[in-house]
């Protein structure tokens, strides 16, 4: 690698530190640690002094023009409105759901109506979300000037360890609200004007791209069906063109091959293959093949929407082609960090996309692994082609397709997607997928000709008539070859272990795993003769090995997710046994809380199994998840209430899983190991209000160090009933999410707890009651609620005191006044307190 080229990876290198350090907020420490490195590499002259002082200007090139890109707020920020009205542009294509019945696209918010007052927020953006069951928003189009009147409501942040943070994703689109609306409650202004000014021209021309592209779909429809028109609108223009259906996605997730359901810098790579192949074939003048395959990629990156990935590989072809023209060679690994520059230059919040991060990960292995080991295999190349020269041209031209080079990369290009792409796929969906290789090797005869067919066909449908004509013939091709990728894709995803669940690895072990794959390449295509890079290989092996040596891990804890106005408790054993109290709510539009939350946790941490799972009663906002937890965790036992309104659908669940279950019994011991016991109590009430409630499993967990008493929704009455084989505790989680009777002072007096939890959301019911705070506050029991400070961890436990810490505020707990948390401010901006001042 010459010194220009390695000068352009460091720069790239050191400008992505810098964005990272804003975003992680470790700007000290990154600094330092950058300041080590260059004068330890100044030092060894691996760099001049002038070139590290430019390199550690570039990495606050990064922090600063990070820092100015992304906003922590805008004018919106913690607004929480109804009836409010809006006006200003749609930025955004619509996502519209599966059933046609949901809509939400972004948008710029020019003015702000709320009660008969006017306001203008600058720089401000929002999610607007149309519930719609007569779809009447299908009118509105990217670039419409539109009034749509809804609820404001602001992005709510993870509140979980291991929640996605959607909060979080959307700030790095500067959206901090998001506007719920319904029905016909939205008026389209204006459209964009064709000649007006500069901007609306973009918006026009933007409308007129995707009223094209719908276009271009409706005429595949006539020949093209569902699922094969999805996987095709993916393919050819983009993730946004049509959603698939679920089940055809979840095949494509489990076979490895998601990657085919939107277009891809492989696809770009792809179309202008075979036009230059073409090209040659059709004997085009040189110069004049690569305008014209300059030309077609430009098309191709406009029909899809500008995606990351289509956007790198786009900019990196046409920078190569360009060379060619002016007959210079690039070096591919420069040109690629190179790329990386420009854009994250232009856009540094790029870099947090996952679809960026997969792409460049996957590229850079690419040229890392492929170059030196067909570089290695020529000499096989040379002695192939000397064995076939008498064929005649035709023979010839085929049995090139075969030789050992092309037929190693064949094999070499999926795996090492694969290889690269593994940690990333590990670290954000915590699955493996270990046919992958074998799939894409399989669908790859299909994708480039799809790829090319479909956007050929799309440029030529607008000709009237004989457009029409074109896609007739090339859909009636593309169909069985359409068909081909969801048989392949469904029949590697019905194969036992399609998708292996694992823990997230950490940032560490991911670079220390690239870091191995190309030390491996470079020892491969040396023979391993370099002593040098055999020591490195064997270090990074040993440092990857050691990462994953976990020490005992003896502590108590007790882990309280946020799961709204349910209960979700996970009990954490000395000998690293794991019990969850209760599972959630029912799914919500699809998800429950415990596939969204408690799953997540359970397989970001590699806990895939439960020594027990205790539903309390089967009222949805606590038994909820419990399919959910079957379908991918084992559950050794289940301890259900004995009650007559049994839930037959768990009862049923729990059967077809094979999951040992009995019913709880009063004052009967369920679970101990050496220093801890868990006992379970029912009331067994027959007589009162809310038996239901009151009858539910109370649970008892009682450690050398600590005990907590776990109410399920029991109340007074119910404890009463209990009380006399229950002692003094420690930790009380309050029952029935804190509503009214559910502790008296004689009960706090009897158990004497010092902290108490309550599990509660957003809720019309007054959860937590006034009265239960008072009594709690009364009492001087530091109180916690998931409402106020989301997932809460209790650990650390010695000499019956606990360390209660917060999971959205990262910091531990002192004395807390319940009186503050009621009144905490929300409102950040002066555009804010104005409107708090129109609600007074």
């Amino acid at each position: 690698m010459n010194s220009y080229a390695k000068i352009i990876i460091l720069l790239t290198i050191f400008y992505i530190i810098g964005i990272c350090a804003f975003v992680f907020e470790f700007e000290v420490i990154f600094s330092i640690i950058c300041a080590i490195f260059l004068i330890i590499s100044i030092l060894f002259e691996f760099i001049t002094t002038k070139q590290g002082v430019v390199l550690f200007l570039m990495f606050f090139a990064g922090f600063y023009n990070a820092n100015h890109a992304i906003k922590d707020s805008d004018e919106l920020f913690g607004v929480y409105l109804n009836d409010v009205v809006i006006k200003g542009r749609v930025n955004s294509i619509s996502q519209i759901s599966n059933n046609g019945t949901r809509a939400k696209f972004y948008f710029k918010v020019d003015d702000l109506t709320y009660k008969d007052k006017y306001l203008k927020p600058k720089d401000t953006k929002t999610l607007v979300v149309i519930n719609d069951e007569n779809a009447n928003f299908k009118g509105i189009e990217i670039g419409d000037v539109i009034k749509v009147k809804g609820n404001l409501r602001p992005t709510k942040g993870v509140t979980n360890p291991s929640q996605f943070d959607y909060a979080n994703y959307l700030k790095f689109r500067d959206v901090f609200s998001i506007l719920y609306s319904e029905d016909k409650n939205f008026e389209i202004v204006k459209k964009p004007l064709e000649f007006k000014n500069l901007q609306e021209f973009w918006w026009y021309g933007l409308q007129k791209l995707d009223k094209i592209r719908n276009s271009a779909i409706e005429k595949h429809k006539k020949i093209i069906k569902s699922p094969q028109l999805e996987i095709l609108g993916g393919i050819v223009f983009g993730n946004e063109a049509i959603n698939p259906p679920d089940e055809v996605k979840q095949s494509f997730v489990n076979s490895g091959l998601l990657h085919l359901l939107s277009a891809s810098g492989l696809n770009v790579a792809l179309i202008f293959g075979i036009w230059w192949f073409l090209a040659q074939r059709l004997k085009l003048p040189y110069v004049l093949s690569i305008i014209a395959g300059m030309t077609f990629i430009l098309l191709y990156t406009f029909t899809t929407g500008f995606p990351p990935s289509i956007l790198r590989a786009t900019v990196m072809i046409l920078f190569v082609l360009f060379g060619k023209l002016i007959d210079r060679e690039a070096n591919m690994l420069s040109l690629i960090f190179f790329v990386g520059l420009v854009m994250l230059a232009f856009e540094p919040k790029m870099f947090l996309d996952v679809g960026f991060q997969l792409s460049f990960v996957v590229t850079i292995g690419l040229i890392c692994t492929i170059e030196p080991i067909c570089e290695k295999f020529k000499i096989y190349d040379k002695n192939f082609c000397k064995k076939i020269e008498n064929k005649n041209k035709f023979l010839k031209t085929i049995l090139k397709l075969f030789s050992p080079t092309t037929l190693i990369c064949a094999v070499l290009v999926p795996l090492c997607a694969q290889v690269y792409v593994a940690p990333l796929q590990m670290y954000y969906f915590n699955t493996f997928t270990p046919y992958s290789v074998i799939a894409n090797i399989s669908v790859m005869p299909f994708i480039g000709v799809i790829s090319f067919l479909g956007f050929i066909g799309s440029i030529f449908g607008f000709i009237p008539k004989i457009g029409d004509f074109i896609i007739y013939l090339l859909d009636v091709s593309l169909n069985p070859l359409l068909k081909c990728l969801v048989i392949i894709s469904d029949f590697f995803s019905r194969l036992n272990f399609s998708t292996i669940t694992t823990p997230s690895p950490s940032v560490f072990q991911i670079i220390v795993f690239w870091l191995i794959a190309v030390l491996f390449v470079q020892n491969f295509c040396r023979n391993f003769k370099s002593a040098k890079l055999k020591a490195l290989l064997i270090i990074s092996l040993v440092l990857l090995g050691l990462s994953f040596v976990k020490l005992p891990d003896k502590d108590f804890e007790i882990i309280a997710f946020d799961v709204g106005n349910a209960d979700s408790f996970l009990i954490k054993t000395p000998k690293s046994k794991y019990i969850l109290i209760d599972t959630g709510r029912k799914p919500f539009r699809g998800v429950s809380s415990a596939k969204m939350i408690i799953n997540e946790y359970l397989k970001d941490k590699g806990i895939f199994e439960l020594e027990m799972l205790i539903i309390t009663h089967f009222d949805s906002d606590h038994s909820g998840g419990v399919a959910d937890i079957f379908k991918e965790f084992k559950v050794k036992k289940t301890v259900l209430q004995n009650s007559n309104s049994k839930d037959e659908e768990i009862i049923k669940s729990l059967k077809e899983n094979n999951v040992n279950f009995i019913f709880a019994q009063n004052n009967e011991k369920v679970y101990s190991e050496d220093d801890l016991k868990i006992k379970t109590f029912v009331a067994n009430l027959k007589k009162g209000r809310n038996l239901e409630n009151e009858n539910s499993i109370v649970t008892l967990v009682e450690n050398k160090e600590v005990s907590a008493l776990f109410m399920g929704d029991c109340g007074i009455a119910g404890f009463e009933a209990i009380k006399n084989n229950i002692g003094k505790i420690d930790i009380l989680k309050i029952g029935h999410h804190g509503a009214k009777n559910v502790v008296d002072d004689n009960m706090l007096e009897h158990l004497s707890p010092k902290v108490a939890v309550i599990s509660v959301g957003f809720n019309t019911y007054n959860h937590p009651d006034w009265s239960t705070l008072s009594l709690l506050n009364k009492n001087d029991i530091k109180t916690v609620s998931t409402k106020d400070f989301g997932a809460i961890k209790i650990s650390n436990c010695a000499q019956h005191e606990c360390k209660v810490s917060s999971f959205q505020n990262q910091k531990s707990f002192e004395r807390i006044d319940f009186s503050k948390l009621l009144n905490k401010p929300f409102i950040q901006t002066e555009f804010a307190r104005d409107l708090l001042k129109l609600t007074k």
